[in-house]
């Protein structure tokens, strides 16, 4: 494995996430408050030849609602948000097609996709939550939510509620209840018997403490795919005299879970293999570039080794004589070199050679055979022919 393979396995990966088409990008969540203007912005890309009579930006709410709330060609605005949606996008130049919401209310909370038409194909965004909170007061009845919350399948997640009343309201006791769907939706929990219904029964464990810490906070396990949706805390307060007082957040809370199925990935599991991927390239060249070293070594060596080198009577200003011996010791076992001094060093090209003085010629010097194991350069000096 190589640089270049590393490369395309990285394209690869990229390729196999990201997806084809023209994709319509949202911010998950924005959060208002009442009377202020939000804008909801939505970015998409088109073909480079595209024309301004082949692009339409439409807007809803929830996926699958029928009639639009907005639509750039047509200037059609659905008649509860008549005279409060600005369009901001320029489709054709700036591929966008955001829009801006004037003087929003706690019912304008929901989920608002941006559907992107070119050429008569539609492309719809992930959608952008927009919880629009009221003003805060600590000294009335009201109910806190966090917006948007996210988990992934199969955990857990807890929805936090808190609450406030009156200073000069006292309550006996104090009941919570939890709706998913809508402000009217469907009751899924119930803190006076401890109950839960439908199936979202055994699933709900309730961590609030509503009259010592003003709290009706549940958590939820474990995730299932349809449990994304907009969930309401409810607060039922009875006073000494059993008379009940009721409130609850008009927002909620959207709970988004996270699927993977066989056609998407975790991100975070993406990232992980993208970081195996590289580790297995970087570590795939390291052991090739340390094979290739010790190739090029081993070449070289088998090419010393084809020479034949044989020794004869040794004679005054020999150079460069060479000896093999199959023992490694370099030398005869019966070769009298008297009074030698023997250096030892490495040549550029890596061998270790041996320089040997002698102060007096060797009587004999016997020629030695060839050896496939090792080769011992000697560079021979004699003293007393060159004083």
């Amino acid at each position: 494995m190589d640089v270049s393979l590393c490369l395309v396995l990285l394209q690869l990966t990229v390729a196999w996430n990201s997806g084809s088409g023209f994709p319509v990008e949202q911010p998950k969540y924005i959060e208002a408050v009442v009377d202020e203007s939000v804008t909801l912005t939505c970015t998409f890309t088109h073909p480079e030849n595209s024309s301004l009579r082949d692009i339409d930006i439409r807007w809803k709410v929830r996926k699958n609602h029928k009639t639009d709330i907005f639509r750039y060609l047509d200037n059609y605005t659905l008649k509860d948000f008549r005279g409060r949606i600005k369009f901001l996008g320029s489709p054709l130049r700036d591929k966008t097609g955001s829009i801006r919401l004037h003087r929003v209310e706690e019912r304008d909370t929901n989920m608002y996709f941006c559907i992107v038409v070119i050429l008569g194909e539609e492309y719809t965004g992930p959608g952008t939550v927009l919880s629009v909170q009221a003003r805060t007061g600590d000294h009335k009845f009201q109910v806190k939510q966090m917006g948007y919350l996210e988990a992934a399948e199969n955990g857990s997640v807890i929805l936090p509620c808190s609450f406030t009343y009156p200073d000069t309201y006292t309550p006996r006791d104090i009941h919570i209840t939890w709706k998913v769907g809508g402000f009217h939706g469907t009751k899924i929990f119930n803190s006076s018997q401890n109950n839960t219904f439908g199936e979202y029964r055994g699933r709900i464990e309730f961590l609030g403490s509503p009259l010592r810490n003003k709290t009706g906070s549940i958590r939820l396990v474990p995730l299932k795919a349809n449990d994304s949706n907009f969930y309401f805390c409810r607060v039922t307060c009875f006073n000494v005299s059993d008379k009940s007082t009721e409130w609850q957040s008009i927002s909620g809370t959207f709970l988004s879970v996270r699927v993977f199925t066989a056609g998407s990935a975790d991100p975070r599991g993406t990232l992980t293999w993208l970081y195996i991927l590289l580790g297995v390239c970087g570590l795939a060249l390291c052991v090739g570039l340390v094979f290739g070293i010790w190739i090029v070594k081993r070449k070289r060596s088998a090419n010393i080794k084809k020479e034949n080198y044989n020794l004869g009577p040794a004679v005054s200003g020999d150079k460069n004589v060479r000896q093999c011996q199959k023992d490694g010791s370099g030398l005869p076992h019966n070769y009298d070199m008297p009074n030698m001094v023997a250096t030892e060093g490495e040549s550029p090209e890596g061998i270790v050679y041996s320089v040997v003085q002698a102060k007096e010629r060797p009587k004999t010097v016997r020629s030695v055979a060839h050896s496939e194991e090792k080769c011992l350069y000697m560079d021979v000096k004699f003293q007393a022919e060159t004083q």
